[in-house]
This record gives structure tokens, sequence and C-alpha cells, in this order.
């Protein structure tokens, strides 16, 4: 069962209980685009899934780009003796580099959506971090106008070549199998949890430390102009955001005390 049939009949348990049904096949491949998560996020996502393996693109010399570094580790990673083993597999790898390997092409997919300009402007001050001069709004209109930081959501979650929204959200809904929010990371993680029939119980805290450039320092027209330049990463997070938000009430409803548990099988 994909997420189109929940987001349709919003059937939480029959959802989760189709996913509990495949636990025991492909490891879960979670596409971590950059900076919709912390890596602590991350690892509690791989915590009740071990082994795991995080495919990382070492930086290379030479004029090799990111997309052709990422495959080869990931062919390597294919050739090795950990694969096998591994429940879950990490790394900022992409939908089409993932297909074209046979081992991870029948993986099961994860991501987790954040509101891109959030995204981008954290993308930008972690570039940022090791230059000397602060950040400032002109230099962050000047990244996110490089087409390389322009629809990031677009460039990891669908195949090359497809660029149309409706047609978008159509792949990532029949090809993921489960999408969550980092707007709403406790039941984004509650529910993932919940396949793996296991309970979630810490509360997570934000980064309180300060950050140099926030979305209140930028202009209208500049918060304008980047949503512009992102407007498929939008029209793909908006539709996943709201419908997912849409199942919280049902959600916690079924999930207060454990009872989420009692109505699932996991033999």
């Amino acid at each position: 069962m994909t997420t189109v049939q929940l987001f349709k009949d919003q059937n939480l348990i029959e959802f989760l209980q189709a996913q509990i049904g495949l636990a025991s096949q492909s490891p879960w491949l979670f596409v971590h685009i950059p900076e919709t998560v912390s890596y602590p996020v991350r690892d509690i996502l791989a915590d009740i899934l071990q082994p795991e393996h995080v495919v990382t693109a070492p930086a290379e010399t030479g004029k090799v780009d990111y997309d052709t570094v990422m495959s080869r580790q990931l062919q390597k990673f294919e050739q090795s003796e950990e694969l096998p083993k591994c429940r879950f597999v990490s790394g900022h790898f992409k939908v089409f580099q993932l297909d074209v390997i046979a081992a991870l092409a029948k993986g099961r997919l994860v991501t987790i959506l954040r509101d891109p300009l959030e995204r981008i402007l954290s993308d930008f001050l972690a570039q940022s971090a090791s230059k000397s001069r602060l950040p400032n709004p002109q230099q962050f209109l000047e990244f996110a106008k490089n087409p390389a930081n322009q629809n990031v959501y677009l460039q990891f979650l669908c195949l090359r070549n497809m660029w149309k929204p409706g047609e978008c959200v159509e792949f990532i809904q029949k090809r993921f199998d489960f999408i969550g929010i980092a707007e709403d990371l406790p039941m984004t993680i509650k529910m993932f949890y919940a396949i793996h029939g296991a309970r979630y119980r810490s509360v997570l805290t934000r980064d309180e430390k300060p950050v140099k450039l926030t979305r209140g320092d930028l202009s209208p027209e500049l918060i304008r102009t980047v949503s512009q330049l992102n407007s498929v990463d939008y029209h793909i997070f908006r539709y996943f955001h709201d419908r997912f938000v849409s199942l919280r009430e049902n959600f916690y409803e079924i999930s207060d005390f454990g009872q989420i548990f009692t109505k699932l099988s996991y033999r």
C-alpha cells in the first residue's frame, strides 16, 4: 500500500500493516536530502534497523561532479559484503542513481521533506560555515540562483527529464514507501517506529545555537524570488505536507497509550 491509498482513505492502520508485511524483504533506503533533517535524526531512524550503512561521496580531485562520485560509491557498496546484511542504508543519493543498481533498485524508499526555503537557507549557511565573512541576504540570493541549488527535491526524488509538478508528485507517491515531514518530526518518527513495532518516547529538541541568517532577515521580495525559483519543490512539499498533517489527529488518537500496537499484527 503506497501513500496514494493512505492519502485517499486516511486508513493509517491499513497503511502501517502493509508496511509491516514487507518488513523482511528489501532494506530501507533513506534518501537524505541535504539539510532537510540533521544527522542525529537520521541516527534515530537507523536505531531500530541495525545493521545500517551510510554511503558517502568523498571529495575527489579533478573535475568529477557529485553525481558521478556518488554513483561510483553506490556501485562499490553493491559489491561489498556489507550490503546483504544491511537493513537501513542512507546517504545523499538520488532515486535515478538507485534505480540503475540491481541490488538497490527494489529497496524500500523513505525520505523527509522540509519547507524548501528553510532547507535552502540551511544549506547556504552550512556551505558558508568555513568562510570568514558573515553571510548576508545578497549572498543567499546568489546561492539560490545557482541551478544546482534549485528544486533539489525534484533532483533527488524524481527521474531525470521529469519536471512537471503533477507527474513528480505521482511518481514520488508510487516510488516511496514512507514520506515524513520535518515540521512534524515527532509524528514522522513515531509512525516510522510503529512499522517496526517500536515505541518512540524521546522528545526532540531544536538546536539552540545562534543562527547567523534567518528567514526573518530576508525581505518579502527575496523570499518570493527564492520561492519562485523552487516552484516545483514547493508543489511537492505542500502536497505531502498538507496530507501528512491531515492525518495528525487520527494518528495521535490511535497512538496514545500504545493503542496502535494492539491494532497491528507483527506476526
